[in-house]
């Protein structure tokens, strides 16, 4: 626009003399028209600022609709019933039942922080306690080692992140022992599944 306004400048000055273009109240009215609009071109969003601005928005309504979804597929998901009769879990919800170790199933007190037979952290508080923390974090790192726990992809990735968050510029110590024993023995859950051929026996 500004280069609109130049020319006009320069196409009046060179005119020749006797040849009326614009009289000078019309050139002095389409030099402000454009000197203004091209004003107010510069003082709003570029077409590549808007495009942003459009581009984001979208992305944030996707992103929200995409966590919507998902949350309403979780509550509408059929809840799955225990593996136990109603006797089960009758004792279960009684204040006598001892508490039990997530991962082997000993009895253990109600204040106690590791498991008795298995060293699990099974306090309530255990990974609240700076001291206990690196006993529990170690407890769970050893198990990768160890190789006796479910394969799947989910725990594998998670062994890998929580080694290297844990230990920095000594994870791939650590990976190289979790690594090695990977294709190894398979955990206990595993061994019991029988296999297709025993299916029916």
């Amino acid at each position: 626009m500004l280069v609109l306004a130049q020319a006009l400048d320069l196409l009046l000055v060179n005119a020749k003399p006797g040849v009326t273009i614009l009289s000078t109240q019309e050139s002095i009215m389409w030099r402000e028209m454009i000197i203004s609009t091209t004003v107010l071109a510069e003082l709003g969003p570029a077409p590549s600022d808007r495009v942003m601005v459009v581009g984001i928005l979208a992305a944030v309504g996707l992103v929200g609709w995409a966590f919507w979804a998902f949350t309403r597929w979780i509550v509408a998901a059929p809840a799955r019933p225990d593996p136990w009769g109603e006797d089960v879990a009758t004792e279960l919800a009684s204040d006598a039942a001892p508490a039990l170790c997530h991962r082997c199933l000993t009895p253990h007190g109600p204040l106690a922080h590791f498991c008795p037979d298995c060293g699990a952290p099974v306090g309530e508080c255990t990974n609240l306690m700076p001291f206990d923390y690196v006993y529990s974090v170690g407890h769970t790192l050893r198990i990768g080692t160890s190789g006796e726990y479910r394969r799947s992809p989910l725990i594998i990735v998670g062994f890998v992140l929580f080694s290297i968050a844990e230990y920095s510029v000594f994870a791939p110590f650590y990976l190289f022992q979790f690594l090695k024993k990977l294709p190894g023995t398979r955990g206990p859950a595993a061994d019991n599944t029988p296999s297709v051929g025993n299916a029916g026996e």
